[in-house]
């Protein structure tokens, strides 16, 4: 599988390279071209009926100064923001 976002004025592509459903697993690529190069691992498991414990890896890799400069600003507060924003947008989908 392989699809686009825009958000922040860049485009992003990604690719799907891993996908267990029994445990819970995705793994994507993804590139911003001139920016930077990723790898996001994404597990679910279940903690109770209606409650899911949701674990998220980046390993980034910058392919220019400017992407360099956003892996630098990536501090916890920064992740804490990019994942609080998947999450409102997937809740967004779940209604």
């Amino acid at each position: 599988m392989v699809f686009t976002t825009d958000h922040g004025g860049e485009h992003t592509i990604w690719m799907m390279t891993r996908h267990e459903p029994a445990a819970g697993l995705v793994e994507y690529v993804r590139a911003t071209p001139g920016s930077r190069i990723a790898t996001v691992m994404v597990q679910c498991a279940p903690v109770a009926p209606a409650r899911t414990r949701v674990t998220v890896i980046y390993v980034l890799t910058g392919l220019s100064e400017a992407g360099n400069g956003y892996i630098r600003a990536m501090d916890e507060t920064h992740f804490r923001e990019l994942i609080g924003g998947w999450e409102k947008a997937i809740e967004g989908l779940a209604r």
